[in-house]
């Protein structure tokens, strides 16, 4: 199985805006060690050229209370490494999950873009993913509690991504 997940969120800045705050370490820092209580959230690797960026992030994420049998697979935390590759000229950042436990089993990956609205005033970001897991019986729970955790994350972020954009007056 394939989980497919499409999240969409508008912002109130532009297009340029967000990519410096996307990439900013005070935000990401305050979004995920402040904001959604990930236990680790650590960039690990940075390379800079003209056309990209290459980083790798260490993530702990929060998870809450996993059901018992996804627990007895994954055990009670789920680290893993964020490979992700910026192509400034697209302004495409595209991102696989690399887990820290059964990388054979998971596949999750997924691209990032905006679109701008409002005559480029504001825009709108849209995170595509693919989940898969191989795990015989647990497959298909497994992708749906990534998938709705990944929008949950995403929809907690967007909220304080628009208070983190008019608070520094990004806008």
């Amino acid at each position: 199985m394939t989980e497919r997940v499409r999240i969409e969120h508008e912002f109130d800045c532009s297009e340029q805006t967000f990519w410096k705050i996307f990439l900013d370490d005070r935000y990401n820092q305050e979004l995920f060690a402040g904001h959604l209580k990930f236990p680790r959230w650590e960039v690990t690797k940075s390379v800079d050229s003209e056309n990209e960026l290459e980083r790798v992030v260490s993530v702990e994420p929060y998870v809450g209370d996993l059901p018992p049998a996804i627990k007895k697979v994954l055990g009670e935390s789920i680290a893993y490494k964020e490979a992700g590759r910026l192509d400034k000229v697209r302004q495409r950042y595209f991102v696989k999950v690399v887990p820290g436990r059964m990388g054979d089993k998971f596949l999750v990956e997924g691209e990032q873009f905006t679109e701008p609205l409002e005559g480029g005033k504001r825009c709108k970001r849209i995170f595509l993913a693919k989940i898969e897991v191989k795990i015989f019986g647990l497959a298909g729970i497994i992708e749906k509690r990534i998938a709705a955790d990944l929008t949950r994350s995403y929809d907690i972020g967007a909220k304080f991504t628009n208070r983190y954009i008019h608070d520094n007056g990004l806008s």
